[in-house]
């Protein structure tokens, strides 16, 4: 038996962990168009404690139910604090680091990837329930 309504919470989490990372890659992308721009300072966001936070909050919002919405749904959206590391400053005051931010962008982009197979699992398994196993 389920505890929860079909399990949506872990959707709900994975839908966090797509739009966090979705969030990064256009830091990353904007720090890597700018590599060049003087005066430019990466920005970033700590994937791992903003999804924790916004875990947090999804489950704070599960246990204070709103009868406009359906149990187990989110209406919590996105807004992850972004931070600007103390890089090393190159001589036009721009501190990207080229190397790190494609570095970042490719495991940003497995982060991603992996998050949507796992959503895409999530909903084969309750087609195959809703299908009654055939």
């Amino acid at each position: 038996m389920l505890t929860q309504p079909l399990k949506m919470e872990i959707i709900d989490f994975l839908e966090k962990a797509l739009d966090l990372s979705s969030r990064r890659h256009e830091l990353i992308s904007s720090n890597i168009a700018n590599s060049d721009t003087p005066g430019y300072r990466t920005a970033d966001i700590n994937f791992e404690a903003e999804l924790r936070r916004s875990a947090e909050a999804t489950a704070a919002a599960s246990i204070n139910t709103d009868s406009r919405r359906p149990m187990g749904f989110s209406s919590n959206t996105v807004n992850p604090v972004v931070y600007y590391p103390e890089l090393e400053m190159k001589n036009d005051e721009n501190n990207v680091d080229i190397d790190r931010e494609v570095q970042n962008l490719a495991k940003n982009g497995f982060t991603y990837s992996l998050a949507s197979k796992l959503v895409g699992s999530r909903f084969s398994i309750l087609g195959y329930a809703i299908r009654e196993g055939r």
